[in-house]
């Protein structure tokens, strides 16, 4: 929000999962999504129509996404990580 059409910075998930606290209590994890969610939550309600309609420019094929498509992708996104987790838990019955 505080740059026009920015390139936004991907990561490497494999390396970044070989870090030093990927064995770190998964309460952590679970706490540390949790925040960050409300956080993004609260942003987002603050949002007008335009500040929907920014871009940023994705660098896996130069595409350009508005915030509010990208809201979209990132709601099925968390969804679909849920849908696994949820999966596993029931094939485990834990």
């Amino acid at each position: 929000m505080t740059e026009d059409n920015p390139v936004i910075k991907v990561y490497n998930e494999n390396a970044w999962s070989q870090q030093h606290d990927y064995n770190a209590p998964i309460e952590n994890s679970l706490l540390h999504i949790k925040v960050i969610h409300a956080k993004l939550v609260h942003f987002v309600k603050g949002l007008t129509f335009e500040d929907l309609k920014r871009t940023f420019i994705h660098p896996d094929g130069n595409e350009t996404v508005a915030l509010n498509e990208n809201s979209g992708i990132y709601a099925w996104h968390s969804n679909h990580h849920f849908a696994h987790i949820e999966r596993l838990l029931k094939k485990n019955e834990w």
